[in-house]
């Protein structure tokens, strides 16, 4: 709205005054914000970590997410993706990324230290204030692999078990075959006969 206001003390004869409703534009900052700290509330209590990234550049980490990699979370901010991925999965992640694959996937990630260790990520891509983001959650899954690989030995042990149970099972019965085969063999031999 435009208003023309008679000025009778100014050197000017009339001043031209602008007036816009700007309600709607800060209701709409203000629940911005309100969500950004909704999501941020989430991510801290999120026992996985969770990542924003932008052309695969950590923007926002949580503290579980850079705990899960021996860092202080505003030490990974700016850092590069790839720098967290082991190098023989850097090509399949960044793909992923790019591509906006939203399903859980395994990877192999590194530490600060170097160490590797699987994790499952999955991520949305998301546009915010005109740029293209997204979020990965990642979890940590060593004690998952490592259970997994004592519940494959355990199978593979009753596996065997179930063999060798098999194995004795036929031996015993060629066993008692002898001293049935024996006795017969005894009945034709006289006294006295070496065998």
């Amino acid at each position: 709205m435009r208003l023309a206001i008679p000025s009778e003390t100014s050197k000017f004869r009339n001043l031209l005054v602008s007036i816009m409703d700007i309600t709607t534009r800060k209701r709409a900052e203000d629940k911005l914000r309100e969500s950004e700290k909704r999501f941020r509330q989430l991510t801290e209590v999120a026992s996985d970590g969770v990542a924003v990234t932008e052309q695969g550049i950590c923007l926002e980490v949580n503290r579980p997410f850079a705990q899960m990699f021996g860092y202080e979370a505003a030490e990974m901010i700016g850092m590069p993706v790839s720098n967290l991925v082991a190098p023989e999965c850097e090509e399949e992640v960044r793909q992923k990324m790019l591509s906006g694959y939203e399903k859980p996937y395994e990877t192999i990630a590194v530490k600060k230290d170097g160490r590797h260790f699987p994790i499952e990520a999955c991520g949305k891509s998301f546009p915010s204030g005109g740029r293209m983001l997204r979020v990965t959650a990642i979890r940590d899954i060593t004690d998952r692999k490592k259970m997994k690989a004592e519940i494959l030995k355990v199978q593979k042990l009753e596996s065997l078990g179930v063999l060798a149970g098999g194995i004795a099972h036929d031996f015993n019965n060629i066993l008692t075959a002898i001293p049935g085969n024996i006795s017969l063999a005894m009945l034709y031999v006289k006294p006295g006969n070496e065998l």
